[in-house]
């Protein structure tokens, strides 16, 4: 059954008081009144696991569209930081193996060298520190915006793709690519237009850079690579997504050349794609496309600040204008091995959290290609 919601959250009581007092209180006071709203004298236990263990092989989360300029009291109302604590309480609860961020890292006009430290520390350190290795040669000058300390991180890769915001500046794919693993060792971007990463567990991530330019060449390089993975599981993971429109509306909208592009490339290469994940979207989505290459198609894109969906789509089984990221798992064994993904919704501020991100849509694909509704009774 599709369902679909128009707004991230409802204005109840809570949201309404941390909405007042984020734009009446003075600091002292605004940091008071969070303390009231998040906790009951500090002593609350631990938040029960959102949902149940999948058991899972081989592990990732996704979000993305996350890299806007922090407002003022970004620890209380900024929407990053409340998927990305949101995130960590999910990799504590339920350990992963990859974090992927799905582009537009940096808004509006990308990296940029004179702000670079600064926005490092901003729009990566901060709100991912739980993920973070930040041990390279220059880590130094962003590692105080991390809150925790070594031994309370988990450690894992971090990839990450070009958004069409990242290429707005010159110099910033160049240092998307090369110099921000130097503040953050997590950090990888691939250097060219695909890269193909072994996750173990027979998943192969396909880092695909949608915004690039096409040509043949390009084309063969993504089939080259599809076709090199071993599999026998495959996500490409990208910031364009390509069963959808430009606004979210009819099937294929405004994209026809990507469409035919992606598409003949995954046929030249032969082989079965089981997820296409991706942000540029600001919202949260699951499509299914039975019989295609891929059938599954997830857009994360509400990592930071969110945006309406505009109109229906056929394949919609899910859409929702509101903050929160994506999971991948590879379960089971034998004939019984699936391909599962996940949608969680965050809260709008981290103010808000209660302890856990919520799962609102998990759908599983076979082998064969065959989708299925894990949350349908």
């Amino acid at each position: 059954m599709f369902r679909m919601r128009t707004v991230g959250y409802a204005i109840t009581a809570p949201l309404l008081t941390a909405l007042v007092l984020a734009a009446l209180l003075p600091a002292a006071a605004l940091l008071l009144a969070a303390a009231l709203l998040t906790s009951a004298g500090g002593c609350s236990p631990a938040p029960a696991p959102s949902h149940p263990a999948v058991d899972p092989k081989v592990s990732l989360l996704a979000t993305g569209d996350t890299g806007r300029r922090h407002r003022p009291f970004a620890k209380l109302l900024e929407g990053q930081v409340a998927v990305g604590q949101e995130m960590a309480r999910e990799d504590r609860q339920h350990p992963v193996d990859a974090l992927v961020l799905l582009g537009d890292n940096f808004y509006w006009d990308g990296l940029r060298r004179a702000e670079m430290t600064e926005r490092l520390r901003e729009n990566l350190v901060f709100p991912y520190c739980h993920f973070l290795r930040l041990d390279g040669p220059r880590s130094a000058e962003v590692e105080s915006a991390c809150p925790l300390p070594p031994a309370q991180r988990h450690p894992v890769p971090l990839y990450a793709l070009l958004g069409n915001h990242d290429l707005m500046s010159e110099e910033s794919p160049s240092l998307q690519r090369e110099a921000v693993a130097k503040f953050v060792p997590s950090w990888h971007m691939p250097a060219g237009t695909v890269e193909v990463v072994e996750l173990g567990s027979g998943l192969s991530l396909v880092l695909f850079d949608s915004e690039a330019p096409r040509s043949q060449e390009s084309q063969q390089r993504l089939v080259l690579a599809l076709a090199g993975s071993r599999g026998p599981w495959r996500v490409i993971a990208a910031h364009t997504p390509v069963a959808i429109g430009e606004e979210g509306g009819g099937l294929y909208l405004h994209n026809e050349e990507f469409v035919r592009y992606l598409y003949d490339a995954v046929e030249r290469a032969g082989v079965p794609i089981h997820l296409y994940l991706s942000g540029h979207h600001h919202s949260q989505q699951l499509l299914e496309l039975p019989g295609e290459n891929p059938p599954l198609h997830v857009i994360a894109g509400g990592g930071a600040r969110f945006r309406p969906i505009r109109e229906e789509h056929p394949a919609r089984r899910y859409g929702a204008s509101e903050l929160g990221f994506a999971r991948v798992d590879v379960t089971g064994s034998g004939d019984s091995e699936r391909l599962v993904v996940s949608l969680f919704r965050a809260p709008t501020l981290p103010v808000l959290s209660k302890g856990a991100a919520e799962l609102v849509a998990r759908w599983s694909v076979d082998s064969q290609g065959r989708t299925r509704d894990e949350l349908s009774p």
